[in-house]
C-alpha cells in the first residue's frame, strides 16, 4: 500500500498537477479572464469573490463579484 501511495504521488508530480483550483479560478476560466489565458498582460482588476456551480442541464455558470477596497 505504501509503495503504491508512493508511486501514485510521483506520477501525480510528473503530470504536473498542482492544488485544486478555487472557485474563484474556475469562474476566471470560464469567464476567460485567468491571468494564465493572457500571459505577458498586467492585471487590473482582482475579483473579491466568486460563486461557481453547474446548471441543471450540465453547463457550467460562474460570477464574478469585484468591488472597490479602501
Amino acid at each position: 500500500c505504501t509503495a503504491a501511495t508512493i508511486v501514485w504521488g510521483l506520477v501525480a508530480m510528473a503530470q504536473g498537477r498542482g492544488p485544486l483550483e478555487s472557485d474563484r479560478d474556475r469562474a476566471q476560466r470560464l469567464a476567460g479572464l485567468h491571468p494564465s489565458q493572457h500571459p505577458g498582460k498586467e492585471r487590473y482588476y482582482v475579483p473579491l469573490d466568486a460563486v461557481f456551480r453547474r446548471a441543471a442541464d450540465g453547463s457550467s455558470t460562474a460570477y464574478l463579484h469585484y468591488g472597490v477596497r479602501g
